[in-house]
């Protein structure tokens, strides 16, 4: 939401951009006697409202929504297969296939968990999967390794009907899809239809773009 700017903090944002402009108009021609390439990219975040890249942000953007560990028991990726089944978790063909490529962290290695939306990272009408990436590095997030999917899975047993959370991974693209004879490269997906748990996948790259709503996981630094 827009927030008011009163008549003396315009006149003192003003101020400060006359004072660049000033700098660089000089009687010589073009010239700043500063970084001018720094200059371009501190205005353009300010610009986009990405006030964390100039000040140093002392805590991170977004807070920690749940902390998991990974590589804990299951050493080889296919082993997930039997505790999600045993625990009643529902798994897509896809999503069954996709776990045996999986590289298992380290075993006990714990990882502090962002929840966000794509409108939460400042894309307000929607985005591409590159601009998501981009934008969630920039906010102090992580790319998740893809283990993330399946553990999380086992670990997010209250998940709320309807959610549909996209694990923020590098896609997978060793499927192919045999009807359409193209590379699909895929992500994992949690979500709750009626009363069952479901590790599923969907498109990357999703034909019309992500949804300011579309809801993503990532690793917090």
């Amino acid at each position: 939401m827009a927030k008011y700017i009163g008549n003396e903090l315009y006149m003192m944002i003003d101020k400060e951009l006359h004072e660049i402009k000033r700098q660089i108009l000089k009687d010589d021609g073009w010239s700043y006697e500063h970084d001018p390439v720094l200059l371009y990219k501190a205005l353009k975040a300010v610009a986009r409202g990405r006030f964390a890249l100039l000040l140093g942000r002392q805590t991170p953007a977004f807070p920690v929504w749940k902390t998991i560990k990974l590589g804990i028991r299951y050493e080889a990726p296919y082993f997930y297969r039997g505790p999600l089944g045993r625990r009643g978790f529902g798994m897509s063909d896809w999503a069954y296939d996709i776990v045996n490529s999986v590289s298992t962290e380290k075993k006990g290695t714990r990882v502090k968990l962002a929840n966000v939306s794509v409108g939460d990272l400042g894309l307000r009408n929607g985005s591409t999967l590159t601009e998501i990436f981009r934008r969630a590095q920039e906010l102090d997030l992580k790319i998740c390794p893809a283990e993330v999917g399946p553990q999380l899975r086992l670990q997010y047993r209250n998940q709320p009907r309807n959610e549909r959370l996209h694990i923020g991974m590098k896609p997978d693209s060793h499927y192919i899809n045999t009807i359409e004879a193209v590379s699909s490269p895929i992500i994992f997906c949690l979500e709750r239809d009626k009363d069952r748990l479901l590790l599923d996948v969907a498109y990357a790259d999703r034909e019309g773009g992500w949804r300011a709503t579309d809801r993503w996981v990532f690793v917090r630094r």
